[in-house]
Order: C-alpha cells, then structure tokens, then sequence
C-alpha cells in the first residue's frame, strides 16, 4: 500500500487580522483627506476673511469696504438712524378717580371715564445697530445668496402720537359719587384725563399683534431699500432679508 503524497500546509488566516489593517487603511484616508481640507482653505483668497467672520465678503464685490459700504447705505435711509415703517389709527379708553374731601372728611369720588377713537401713532425702526456689519450674515456662494439683517422689531414711537381732537369722536362720562355733586367747584376732571390718552394710545398701538403686523408690513419696504442702496456693491443674485430679532 502506497503511502500517499504528503499535503502541503497552507497558512490558516484568522479573520480577525483584517480588521487592524482596514482601520489603518481608514485613518491614513482621512489624515491625508485632512490635509488635502486644510490646503483648499489655505489656498481660498484672503479678501474673503479678511475682517468678515460671518463671511458676508461673498456677498461684496472684490475690492469693497464692506464696513464703509453698509454704514453709508444704512446712514443714506435715515440721518438720524430711526426709520419710519408704518403708522396706525388706535382708539384709546381710560377712567380717572379723585377723591373729594370736606375738613379733611372723604365725602365722596368724582369718576371721569374718556373714549378717544382714532388716535394716530407712528412705528420707527432703529438703525443704529445694523450700521455695523457685525448685524449682517451671508447664506451662499460667489454666485448668489441671500444677505441677512438682523433688525430689532418696530417699536411705537411716543414722541410721534396724535390725540384725536375731534369733539365728535371723544366720549366723556362723569360719575359723581357721595356728596361729590353738591361741591359746584370741583372740577370733572375732562382735562386731566385726557393728558391719560398718549400713554393709552402707545400701550394699545404696542400689543403684539399690532407689532407683528407692523413687521410683515415693514420688511419689504426695508429690503427694498437696502436692496437699491448696496446694489452696486453686491455681486450678482444677492438678495437683502430682514431678520426681526424680538
């Protein structure tokens, strides 16, 4: 009986040696990706970076001031960086109590109630933050995108209130109370309650659906503007966005 030919050994492999050698193929891949990252951000233009953070420099043409460009614009809607945005008619209720006393003796109050309808109010803008082109952002690329303000919400401008005057839209009632009515001289208090008015007006003008309103109103005025004041500097398909910061 022949002996038979002795088989050749072959190298058993263990799986599990595979794994060491893919995790080194990985980590060289993305160390050499890595440095193939750093090299393109090394090698984007510096006028990009240059002083502008947020990135909003590829949204400019090259060789603008972008500091210099947004104040002038932002200066050219208002000298006084307070822009007018919108105006509404607000009605106006408040009621005053005055004691009315004899030797020193509470006899009695005199409650005047006034309705003013169709007061006038103004809603302004601040622009003094937005001067500053740290207020701006850039969504995009060097071929369009839109350019972000962040603006404050319009707010009622009180120096700017005009009380109805109009006699046929004023109601005013007088509630004598006590022995207040037997005092001929005291005064029913029509003109001092109407100073109570403009602050009345403001407060009702600067509830929050009248706020929202005035936003949705005044956005595409201010884009608008923005949009024509920085045109020429902007490059191609850049549009301007109000961002309302409440």
């Amino acid at each position: 009986m022949s002996e038979s030919a002795p088989q050749s050994e072959l190298p058993t492999h263990n799986s599990s040696f595979g794994w060491p050698i893919a995790a080194t193929i990985v980590a060289v891949a993305l160390i050499v990706g890595a440095v193939f990252v750093v090299k393109s951000c090394i090698d984007v233009p510096i006028r990009v970076f240059n002083g502008v953070m947020n990135g909003i420099g590829l949204a400019f043409q090259p060789q603008i001031s972008i500091q210099q460009t947004i104040s002038l614009a932002v200066r050219g809607l208002d000298p006084k960086l307070e822009l007018k945005v919108g105006e509404r008619e607000v009605d106006a209720i408040v009621e005053r109590t005055v004691e009315t006393k004899w030797t020193g003796v509470k006899v009695g109050t005199t409650v005047t109630r006034l309705e003013v309808r169709g007061n006038r109010v103004q809603y302004i803008v601040p622009l003094a933050g937005i001067a500053s082109q740290d207020e701006w952002e850039f969504v995009g690329n060097e071929h369009g995108g839109v350019l972000m303000v962040h603006l404050p919400s319009p707010s009622v401008d009180a120096q700017m209130v005009s009380v109805q005057t109009n006699p046929a839209m004023i109601k005013a009632e007088v509630d004598d109370q006590w022995l207040a009515n037997v005092f001929v001289w005291q005064a029913d208090g029509i003109d001092e309650t109407k100073h109570m008015i403009r602050e009345e007006a403001v407060k009702q003008a600067s509830a929050n659906v009248y706020l929202r309103e005035a936003e949705v109103e005044a956005a595409p005025k201010i884009e608008a503007l923005l949009q024509s004041a920085l045109q020429s500097s902007l490059r191609p398909n850049v549009k301007v966005k109000v961002i309302w910061q409440r």
